[in-house]
């Protein structure tokens, strides 16, 4: 079986760096970010290279993969005709869930085939995931399901929603 990976966010892990430059949390001038280049890793203060990669320098984000309670699993047959659609809206939705949704650590979207998706996602807690459920891709996917999804809103994404408690992370 064959997967592709439409879309992934995942917050960044910058709780170390915070416990070692507590200067920082004190209101201490804003730190330079290390941002992947190609060459090499450079030091940089670009606003654009730290919203790509979900650092926002105002705040110090305390959230991380490890403190995460649930995760959700959601599967997705796309409606006839409306394989690419469906994907198009998944890809879109990811950036959304980055900048709208701090109680979720991690979201992907998910291609199985032509017409097979699925979303994963991690949350922080059982609000991390009520908040996500109510937010703007859910509002999205709910408005857009009668279309793309075969079986609508409620038979083909609400019945196919499968909810875990996260026993241990690597």
């Amino acid at each position: 079986m064959r997967f592709t990976i439409a879309y992934v966010y995942q917050r960044i892990e910058v709780r170390d760096w915070c416990l070692r430059h507590s200067a920082w949390e004190k209101g201490a001038s804003k730190p330079n970010t290390t941002t992947p280049q190609s060459g090499g890793d450079h030091e940089s203060t670009n606003s654009q290279d730290t919203r790509r990669f979900g650092l926002d320098h105002d705040i110090c984000i305390r959230t991380d993969l490890y403190s995460a309670t649930t995760a959700t699993y959601i599967t997705l047959k796309a409606a006839p005709g409306r394989g690419p659609e469906l994907a198009a809206l998944l890809t879109a939705a990811g950036p959304i869930v980055g900048e709208t949704e701090p109680g979720t650590l991690f979201w992907a979207a998910l291609q199985i085939d032509e017409t097979s998706f699925a979303i994963f996602d991690i949350f922080t807690n059982n609000a991390g995931r009520e908040a996500h459920f109510a937010g703007q891709v859910a509002g999205l996917l709910n408005e857009r399901a009668a279309e793309l999804v075969a079986g609508g809103w409620d038979d083909g994404v609400v019945a196919n929603v499968h909810n875990f408690d996260i026993l241990a992370i690597k």
